[in-house]
């Protein structure tokens, strides 16, 4: 049950990585697309097709690198996203998982600890068989055998030594 225990951990850490992976990529493609969407150098880019083609390409061509990179940037965070989902059931079936393990090893425990309160149990009935044995006194050809002929024996003892 621990190695179980323990491989599990290990499983749930790496898939923990893994998913704040995921988070950190979601992150840098979310800012990306939305850094292409406001911050991109148009203007720049236009200037310098323009000189190379006509002013409606040079336009066109600006538009569309904005917002294919801003496209680039949506299907990268949903990508992530996806995995990063995939992560996290990972990790909650990783916990049910642990959880099913911790209470096998409590059932494991409890049936353990009435194992050995019934040994105990037994092993006093034996201690008391024993006694019950060791009381049984040879006198002679005689055997006493319980607390009343052990009276008896004592009472005529006591008669014979007076």
């Amino acid at each position: 049950m621990n190695k179980e225990y323990y491989t599990n951990q290990k499983k749930q850490k790496k898939t923990f990585k893994k998913y704040r992976k995921y988070i950190g990529r979601i992150l840098l493609w979310a800012g990306i697309g939305l850094a292409s969407a406001l911050f991109f150098p148009g203007g720049a880019l236009m200037g310098v097709i323009a000189g190379i083609n006509s002013e409606l390409d040079a336009v066109s061509i600006a538009f569309l690198a904005q917002w294919g990179i801003a496209a680039l940037g949506l299907g990268g965070a949903v990508y992530n996203g996806i995995k990063a989902h995939y992560a996290a059931k990972k990790i909650d079936d990783s916990q049910e998982e642990e959880e099913n393990i911790v209470d096998c090893i409590v059932r494991d425990k409890e049936n353990l600890e009435r194992k050995v309160e019934n040994l105990s149990k037994t092993k006093v009935k034996e201690e008391e068989n024993v006694k019950t044995a060791d009381l049984k006194l040879v006198k002679g050809n005689q055997t006493v055998t319980n607390d009343k002929d052990l009276e008896e024996e004592e009472q005529r003892t006591l008669k014979k030594s007076a």
